[in-house]
């Protein structure tokens, strides 16, 4: 089943784009153009995410963001022409999972959504479970980490040494000297 998203926005070219894009990668989309309908709508079709414009005619999209987490937890993502940043501030702090101005690109929307979706709806789309680790290839004896990741005994793993590049005049180093430079074919140089 596709995810539902609720685009709010009173300028109707911006939810016929946005519509269009969403649509093209498998949403459903419904849309309000005031904050009062947006109410309404949240609550009839329980959309999996909302595309909030803030500057909305009646109730504005700061209100509207309030009462819809107060009301639950879908996740709302502000599209806006609003750039100074104490408003995306306080509609981060108002519980907005992204801000994203206007002008945008489109296809960075949908790409955002994907990514909020992704976060909030538990199972990412490739069906791992959020929390599962990435996978060595079969038969691989290498093992996985993520910086500053505990090993089993609980200590730091050290970084593994690499190779250091031969100096000029060690075995593997072929020097020329363009003009008081030794520069060797391994990439090193002196001066």
């Amino acid at each position: 089943m596709s995810a539902k998203i609720l685009v709010v926005d009173d300028e109707a070219r911006i939810v016929k784009l946005v519509r269009s894009y969403l649509e093209q990668a498998g949403y459903v989309v419904v849309e309000a153009s005031d904050g009062q309908t947006a109410l309404i709508q949240a609550r009839r079709e329980r959309p999996d995410l909302i595309v909030l414009d803030l500057g909305l005619p009646g109730i504005d999209g700061f209100e509207v963001a309030r009462i819809l987490r107060r009301e639950g937890d879908t996740p709302i993502i502000m599209l806006t022409a609003r750039i100074e940043d104490t408003d995306r501030i306080v509609g981060l702090e108002l519980g907005a999972d992204d801000y994203v101005t206007k002008p945008f690109n489109p296809r960075e929307l949908v790409a955002r959504v994907r990514a909020v979706l992704r976060r909030t709806s538990g199972t990412p789309p490739s069906g791992r479970s959020p929390r599962a680790r990435p996978r060595t290839a079969p038969g691989s004896t290498r093992k996985r980490s993520w910086p500053g990741a505990a090993t089993p005994s609980g200590s730091t793993p050290r970084p593994t040494p690499r190779p250091s590049a031969p100096t000029p005049g060690t075995p593997g180093c072929t020097t020329s000297a363009p003009r008081g430079r030794s520069a060797g074919s391994c990439g090193c140089s002196t001066a």
